[in-house]
């Protein structure tokens, strides 16, 4: 933690700025990892005056503590470098303070993460001095009572050291490498380590490349294959190709590396990858027989991932469908209104003279004029749901805390859930989550959703079902990833008989008296959020609390674009008040 600062590398080529100063991914991710912001780096810099007098006690407490441990002290050559380190260390630490904590920022620290691997300091004793550190410039500040500023000094220094530790793994990969190449040369194969010409080649290549030896071992994984699978290379060579495919596409895939060692390539097929954390990515994909090469290698799998190429078919299709019918339903719309109009305020008047003529009620012409009188309403609902449908309203997007809107929904929902006998259950993070949407809108997608499961566990539900006890269980569900958040509606209801049903197709609805126009607006208004609107449906989890073990599990998912903190400074509250909600 005492480099110098000449040599320090150029920024990245393609930077993200956050206020105004440019942050590569990386820097980003770990700074939304910790919940560092803007305003923790500004009250970093208040705290400057605080610790300024303290930082040569600082440096003394660490190197005393070095002193203490032979593996660390090891490292140090005499008094007169810890003199220099002393030094380098007060320096350091008066640069965290100063700001802005910007790439160049933390290309420092990077270079201070190689100096420590170069004279060999052990990682652990990085842990270790970094909490050394921390816990002195953090008491300096608390006894200040700067409690605000401490926090926000120690998150700083939990990015620091992820980012000098990067070095440590550096290293170790490389070491890997060459301990890999000399043990190839023991065994007298040709050395053919990652820098040679082909190997370069492949790597940079935006295609998943696999190299098999003669029995479909994998003996080389390119940088696609890697990003992609989520495998290491070094955690899938050796093992057998069909590792990477579903199980029960084990012999489809032996089939095919038969007809390659025939034909020199197998015609191209369409797949899916199983990854490393048991997701699935569509591929398209071919077997192709080569020479033996220096590796060994005998065949290639070459593949493309398709995924997200099939899933902008689909939703470009449905858009598609969904436009036509549109304009279709806004003509209709137009064309029925007026004589509904016209035959609702008839109606009106012939209830009044019927009334005039002594007519009362349970007279068989009034009622007949109540139920046509009903049948127009729920006619001229209909048709404003088509307009709606056809000529969607435009969306008022502001940072948006989901986990609000989803209580919100849940609120005015529990009691039509109370009433029909079903458990309809919140599961939100701890931490905020924040997307940029029209409040409103989004509200009334989560009540259609959360409604239609409401209804339809309450349409199957048992007669004689014990009084208490809930028919079934609705889950509102938020779950946080990286770049998106998803929101779940899960029911364990009747389920939805066919996967492939086109329950987003204006008119098609599984309701005996539905207008099968809720979800395809829903999936529009979802749509125009930028997000996504699935369905899946099948065997209900038997070990899930439900009135019916053996019933279907329906989860409707809507995937939403995460909106980071650093990007709503006019969001919903303070940077602090964020941070304290989520614990």
């Amino acid at each position: 933690m005492n480099a110098a600062r000449e040599g320090e590398p150029t920024p990245p080529r393609r930077p993200v700025y956050i206020h105004g100063r440019p942050m590569t991914e990386r820097h980003r991710e770990l700074q939304r990892y910790v919940r560092l912001s803007a305003e923790d780096s500004e009250r970093v810099a208040a705290s400057a005056s605080f610790v300024a007098p303290h930082l040569t006690r600082i440096s003394d407490v660490f190197y005393e503590r070095i002193r203490e441990h032979e593996d660390a002290h090891a490292v140090l050559q005499d008094e007169a470098q810890i003199n220099r380190l002393r030094g380098s260390l007060v320096k350091w630490m008066a640069d965290l303070f100063l700001g802005p904590h910007d790439d160049a920022h933390f290309a420092r620290a990077e270079r201070i993460g190689h100096v420590h691997v170069h004279v060999g300091l052990p990682a652990r004793y990085m842990v270790s001095a970094m909490s050394v550190v921390r816990q002195e410039l953090v008491g300096v500040l608390v006894r200040a009572g700067r409690v605000e500023h401490a926090t926000s000094v120690a998150l700083l220094l939990d990015v620091e050291l992820a980012v000098m530790l990067d070095a440590y793994w550096e290293h170790y990969a490389v070491r890997t490498r060459d301990l890999s190449k000399a043990a190839r040369l023991a065994a007298g194969q040709p050395d053919v380590g990652p820098r040679d010409d082909m190997t370069q080649a492949i790597e940079q290549i935006g295609v998943i490349v696999v190299g098999l030896d003669h029995e479909g071992r994998v003996a080389l994984f390119n940088d696609e294959a890697e990003r992609t699978t989520g495998y290491g290379a070094d955690e899938i060579l050796g093992r057998h190709v069909t590792t990477l495919f579903p199980r029960e596409e084990a012999d489809a895939i032996h089939a095919r590396l038969a007809a390659a060692a025939q034909k020199d390539a197998s015609s191209a097929f369409d797949s899916v990858l199983v990854t490393r954390v048991g997701r699935v990515r569509e591929i398209r994909a071919r077997f192709k027989r080569v020479r033996t090469g220096p590796r060994g290698l005998t065949t290639f799998l070459t593949a493309t991932d398709v995924t997200e190429e099939i899933a902008l078919q689909k939703r470009t299709r449905q858009a598609e469908r969904l436009a036509a019918i549109g304009r279709l339903a806004a003509g209709l719309a137009h064309e029925i209104r007026n004589p509904l109009n016209g035959a609702h305020l008839h109606l009106t008047i012939l209830d009044r003279a019927l009334r005039k003529q002594g007519a009362r009620e349970g007279d068989e012409a009034l009622g007949s004029v109540k139920t046509v009188s009903a049948e127009v309403q729920r006619l001229s609902a209909l048709v404003t749901e088509f307009l709606q449908f056809a000529r969607p309203q435009p969306l008022t997007l502001r940072p948006t805390l989901l986990g609000d809107v989803c209580t919100h929904s849940a609120r005015i929902l529990g009691p039509e859930a109370e009433r029909h006998g079903v458990a309809l259950e919140l599961d939100l993070p701890l931490s905020p989550v924040h997307v940029r949407a029209d409040r409103d809108k989004l509200s009334q997608v989560l009540m259609n959703l959360v409604r239609n499961a409401i209804e339809a566990i309450a349409a199957d539900a048992e007669a004689d079902a014990p009084s208490g006890v809930p028919v079934g269980h609705v889950v509102l569900r938020v779950r946080r990833h990286p770049r998106e958040v998803f929101v779940e509606v899960e029911d364990d209801g009747p389920g939805i008989a066919k996967s492939d049903a086109p329950i987003f197709d204006a008119f098609y609805s599984t309701k005996p008296a539905g207008t099968g126009l809720g979800l395809p607006i829903a999936h529009r208004i979802v749509q125009d959020h930028g997000g996504v609107l699935t369905f899946e449906s099948g065997q209900a989890d038997a070990r899930a609390p439900s009135r019916n073990t053996f019933g279907r599990k329906t989860t409707f998912r809507i995937k939403l674009p995460v909106l980071d903190a650093q990007d709503h400074e006019d969001g919903n509250g303070t940077s602090d008040e964020r941070r304290d909600s989520g614990r």
